[in-house]
């Protein structure tokens, strides 16, 4: 059986399904979904929400409400995400930038 975490995998499989897509694409499908999470989350009441034991899928060892799913499946990743492309940046960044030669000074004089 598969982890619950493989994600590695996970992004394998968005790379796949998602590669021929144009931004423009991706962009449109995401709202699409954004619009579909919102409209489920507004249909369901705060106990549903706020209270443990609401969802069957949501009863596990961890004893989250729903709403904190929501969350960890939806903005928490993006946490990871914004590490992940900075450091991507600064990677790339140090990857294409010219360098020094050694023993110039980069002062200006007046």
């Amino acid at each position: 059986m598969d982890k619950w975490n493989n994600l590695g995998a996970l992004y394998q499989e968005f790379y796949q399904t998602y590669a021929l897509f144009t931004l423009n694409e991706m962009i449109t499908l995401l709202s699409c979904k954004v619009d579909e999470l919102v409209a489920w989350i507004d249909q369901l009441t705060d106990e549903e929400l706020f209270l443990l034991d609401q969802r069957k899928w949501a009863t596990t060892p961890a004893q989250w409400p729903v709403y904190k799913w929501i969350h960890i499946n939806t903005v928490a990743p993006f946490s990871s995400f914004k590490a992940k492309i900075r450091k991507w940046k600064k990677l790339r960044n140090q990857s294409i930038s010219p360098q020094k030669p050694q023993g110039t000074n980069t002062q200006l004089s007046d």
